[in-house]
Parts: structure tokens; C-alpha cells; sequence
């Protein structure tokens, strides 16, 4: 666990509206530096939103500051990385050359070796570093998300914004991505917040949560005290039952959507 972390991203009075239709209302909420906040509500509740709107890309009323910083939008793409759900755009560079773009602003004439050496090293974190030399359009979707997550991190942000980055990933990639992502934020002190759906993924690997719902934060805290059976009703629609598991971590077992002649049936 991180202990203490400090505060690296305050947003604070968020709005955003689409066609006169409001997504989020007066949104404000504390990121920790050092630390993972898992994202979670319904679909629409403004999640991918509301990362675009600290990274600077989504017009938004309010203010976000890093660091005690007021930041202005588009200074915030340089301290901000920001890798969006989808991630199925193709191109002809290759894996190495894709990372390589995570420094574009460093990067000269001549590529250093000891760079090269450091963008190859981050692919092997994600189990991706044999693919190297292919293009991204020649790898699966799932591996072109591990090549875009090695990217946001060779940036060197001071905060990481992932909209549910283990979508196309297997089981296994998404306890290396997660376990990455977490090391990453307890060891360079960045800002990580992840869109995610799978609740039971993000209590293992999140240190807190805020819970998106009809456009407003619904709460906030840790997995154990926000995933409630009351609460997973009020928002999803859904009966669950929350499980304590390892060191208190809870589980989320789905039964049924509520209203619904759904079953497992």
C-alpha cells in the first residue's frame, strides 16, 4: 500500500454538456499522487468524459489543477498522458518507433541507444518486447493496447489518465497491466486514474474509487467502503453480493439485473 500519498490532481467544479445536454454537473474530486483511483459507474455516467476533461482535450467549465497548480489546458498535455478506450487506429510505424513518439518533444535527428535501450526495456514490462520490430497494424488489438500503455508511460507523465486500458486484453495481461500501472504510480509518484467496468479487478489493484452516476460523483473512498450492495443496486441495477476476500479486498459476485427477467438461465 502507498502510505500517505499526496495530492497530485484536484478537479473542481466540473461541468460538461453535449448539445445543451449536461454529462457531468459540478464534478470535484482529489487524484492522489502515488496512487491508483479506479473510475467506475454505468455506462454514461461520464467516465471517458471526465478523463478527457483533465487531460486538457474535453472543453469543460471548472478548473483542474496539478500539483496546486492552476494548469491550463493545453500547457496540461505536457505533463498529461492520456491513452483513449479505443486504440484500434492503424499505422505503419513500427511497435519500437510508436513508444519512441511517447518523447517526441526530445527526440532529435538521432535516436541515443540509451533511448532506444529504455524503449524496449518498457515493452518488456508489458510482455511485448519481441514485437518490436513489427507494424502496429500487423498486431492484435489487444497487443496494439499494451504497445499504446507502454507508450503513456515511457512520456514520463506526472499524472497517467487510462480509459479502460484491459478491454481487449486477456486475463493475464490485465493483472501484468494493473501491476505495472500500480508499481509505476507508487515509484515515480504520478496521478493514475482508470476507467474501468470490471469492479472486482479495480478493488485489487485501485487504492480508491469514485463512483460516476446521472452526471455527479456518487462517492468516493476505498473499494471496501464504496462497493456496497446497496449502492451496486442504486447505480448498476444490479443484485450483487460483495465479498470480502484477500486482506479485505472485496469481490463482486453479479446475480441478477434488477427489473429484468434476466437470469443465468
Amino acid at each position: 500500500m502507498v502510505n500517505a500519498p499526496s495530492v497530485g490532481v484536484e478537479v473542481h467544479g466540473l461541468s460538461i454538456s453535449y448539445d445543451a445536454r449536461p454529462v457531468l454537473s459540478d464534478v470535484s474530486l482529489t487524484l492522489a499522487a502515488g496512487a491508483v483511483t479506479a473510475l467506475v459507474g454505468p455506462n454514461g455516467a461520464g467516465k471517458s468524459t471526465l478523463l478527457r476533461a483533465i487531460s486538457g482535450l474535453q472543453t469543460a467549465e471548472g478548473a483542474v489543477t496539478i500539483n496546486g497548480r492552476n494548469v491550463d489546458p493545453a500547457a496540461r498535455l505536457g505533463e498529461v498522458a492520456y491513452m483513449p478506450q479505443d486504440t484500434s487506429a492503424a499505422s505503419s510505424l513500427t511497435v519500437l518507433e510508436v513508444v519512441l513518439l511517447g518523447r517526441l518533444r526530445t527526440l532529435g535527428l538521432r535516436l541515443p541507444p540509451d533511448l532506444i535501450t529504455e524503449a524496449e526495456a518498457m515493452l518488456d514490462r508489458f510482455g511485448v518486447a519481441a514485437l518490436a520490430g513489427r507494424t502496429l497494424d500487423a498486431i492484435s488489438g489487444g497487443q496494439r493496447q499494451l504497445v499504446y500503455l507502454a507508450q503513456a508511460l515511457f512520456r514520463r507523465p506526472k499524472v497517467l489518465l487510462l480509459d479502460e486500458p484491459t478491454a481487449a486484453l486477456d486475463l493475464r495481461h490485465q493483472l501484468v497491466v494493473l501491476h505495472v500501472v500500480r508499481e509505476a504510480a507508487r515509484q515515480d509518484g504520478i496521478v493514475v486514474a482508470i476507467a474501468m467496468h470490471d469492479l472486482s479487478l479495480a478493488a485489487r489493484f485501485a487504492h480508491s474509487f469514485v463512483v460516476l452516476s446521472r452526471g455527479g460523483v456518487e462517492a468516493t473512498g476505498a473499494g471496501a467502503d464504496v462497493l456496497t450492495k446497496d449502492r451496486l443496486a442504486r447505480v448498476y441495477g444490479i443484485e450483487a453480493e460483495v465479498i470480502s476476500g484477500e486482506d479485505s479486498v472485496p469481490w463482486i459476485a453479479v446475480l441478477r439485473a434488477i427489473g429484468s427477467d434476466i437470469d443465468r438461465s
